[in-house]
């Protein structure tokens, strides 16, 4: 009988049977992650990744004239006095 599978599986079923192998059953995990990958430092390196929407709330929160007018353009689309359709 002659099986195929897939490289990947091979792959990630043998380092599944590493870390079976090397943990024992009582030792915790890092936030249930069996592999600890390491994260750049969010505190160091300047880099929003928030796209448009994160671009646009920074300009709310930064320019007090892009505020009122953004509040102006919301108070005058939201009165009732001014029916939609």
């Amino acid at each position: 009988m002659k099986f195929s599978y897939d490289r990947k599986d091979l792959h990630s079923g043998r380092m599944a049977q590493d870390a079976l192998a090397e943990t024992p059953a009582n030792f915790g995990t890092m936030d249930s992650a069996p592999v600890v990958r390491p994260t750049r430092d969010l505190a160091k390196q300047n880099n929003r990744m928030a796209g448009q929407q994160g671009a646009r709330a920074l300009a709310l929160m930064n320019n007090p004239q892009e505020k009122e007018r953004t509040d102006g353009w919301m108070f005058t689309f939201n009165n009732p006095q001014f029916p939609v359709g």
